[in-house]
């Protein structure tokens, strides 16, 4: 009868453990299906940091570009003050000669500095224009510029 007692009990313990290993395989494969699940996520983690990274990049390109656009605005901005101060220095020099002209008493010098007015105007009104026309390209590069560089900002702490 101890025989069967101890067959009895190892039965029971060896399904006790039977049991136990089952339920232990059962957490095992949850854990594997979690992992796998998260694997799965941090692939999406990865390719939503490479898609930014990307953008990023794009964004910095564009920045870039912006920059090289401001820096030639800014030199034909100063080409059109060089430009409008050498025109300036031409009309005081003009305006010099027609005095000199104007007391010797030349006789069509009035026509001449008609014709000298008309010239001048024509210039500096092309020469405004050209410059309100530069500042406003300016203005929206800067604009442009500064809304690049917040997607930049905001990227940069998204990743």
């Amino acid at each position: 009868m101890n025989d069967e007692k101890f067959q009895q009990l190892v039965l029971e313990q060896f399904q006790l453990l039977n049991n136990r290993f089952d339920s232990m395989d059962k957490r095992l494969g949850a854990v594997e299906e979690n992992v796998a699940s998260m694997n799965q996520r941090l692939g999406a983690v990865e390719d939503n940091v490479a898609s930014m990274n990307q953008r990023l990049g794009a964004v910095e390109d564009n920045v870039a570009s912006m920059s090289e656009r401001v820096d030639r605005i800014e030199q034909n901005l100063a080409f059109l003050v060089k430009s409008q101060v050498r025109t300036e220095k031409k009309l005081d020099d003009l305006a010099s000669m027609v005095a000199r002209r104007f007391l010797e008493g030349d006789a069509h010098f009035e026509d001449l500095l008609e014709q000298l007015r008309e010239r001048l105007e024509t210039r500096f009104d092309s020469l405004d224009s050209k410059q309100a026309e530069m500042n406003f390209v300016l203005k929206d590069l800067s604009y442009r510029y500064i809304k690049h560089e917040s997607e930049i900002q905001a990227l940069k702490l998204a990743r």
